[in-house]
């Protein structure tokens, strides 16, 4: 199992957006404070380090770490519920923390040009509504036409293998205001 990366040394290498971007892409290796007071000054602390572009990944962190976390998980149901009620619908729709979804964590390789292959950890998760689009609509500036076909795509595949026909949504976890 990897070692989980402490509050501190988030707000430390938060200094440094590349660490940053690395750490904040992995939720799940990430040792959440529990408490919202204290979720909310760590959340507030690193964006307050991170250049303006990166500020928004710190959400999509914690987004991501309330939909891996069951929401029954007793201690964190009051942080989810301020955590959602706090969230920018123009980030994250808040239909997706329905708590009659699946989500996983997953690498995707993306290809652009002038910046080679890069590895991106995105969130995917299976709704039981569709009450949403299947991606935010940032998503749209960090994809050009081919990219979202493979997204589209490999829905339909995942549908098709597992004959499970339900609404996915997906989001990287990168900088939605980086280019």
């Amino acid at each position: 199992m990897d070692e989980k990366i402490a509050p501190d040394l988030l707000i430390v290498e938060a200094l440094a957006p590349d660490c940053a971007v690395c750490n904040l892409s992995r939720p799940d290796l990430i040792d959440w404070p529990e408490s919202w007071p204290e979720l909310s000054d760590l959340s507030n602390e690193v964006k307050s380090r991170l250049p303006q572009t990166h500020g928004r990944l710190m959400d999509l962190s914690l987004a991501a770490h309330f939909l891996l976390v069951s929401p029954e998980h007793a201690n964190l149901q009051h942080a989810r519920r301020k955590f959602i009620n706090s969230l920018n619908p123009d980030l994250l729709p808040k239909e997706i923390f329905n708590e009659n979804s699946n989500w996983s964590l997953v690498p995707v390789v993306m290809v652009s040009e002038g910046k080679g292959a890069n590895i991106y950890y995105f969130m995917v998760g299976a709704r039981t509504d569709a009450s949403c689009a299947n991606w935010p609509k940032w998503l749209m500036d960090h994809l050009d036409i081919t990219s979202l076909g493979a997204v589209i795509d490999a829905f339909q595949a995942a549908q098709a293998f597992s004959g499970i026909f339900c609404n996915l949504f997906t989001f990287p976890l990168m900088p939605p205001d980086a280019e």
